[in-house]
């Protein structure tokens, strides 16, 4: 299913298009906005980060692992280990982990 025209979140930075498969929700009663978004693909997470800049996300929360059951989900999308970075030159932007917290019930 993709997102329809008044509520999807069109790419600036990107050359080659202005889609991803991301809509824009607004909850006017809280004065705040999000974006739901399925997990990139490796050939789409430089439009995802670029999604996440232009639009000057705060946060980003995943619902699901990389990994479920032995089967794929998503590309990891942000560098695996503290202080390691992901370089996204298509987009002009890298992504850097500055630190991480393990949890119990998450990654």
């Amino acid at each position: 299913m993709y997102p329809y025209d008044h509520s999807r979140v069109p790419l600036s930075n990107v050359s080659n298009t202005d889609y991803i498969n991301a809509s824009l929700v607004r909850v006017e009663s809280l004065g705040r906005s999000y974006i739901l978004t399925q997990g990139p693909l490796a050939g789409t997470t430089p439009h995802f980060w670029s999604m996440v800049w232009e639009q000057n996300c705060k946060a980003v929360i995943m619902l699901n692992r990389v990994m479920e059951k032995g089967t794929p989900k998503c590309h990891q999308y942000w560098p695996r280990e503290a202080e390691e970075s992901l370089s996204l030159e298509e987009v002009g932007l890298a992504v850097e982990n500055i630190s991480q917290t393990p949890g119990q019930h998450y990654n």
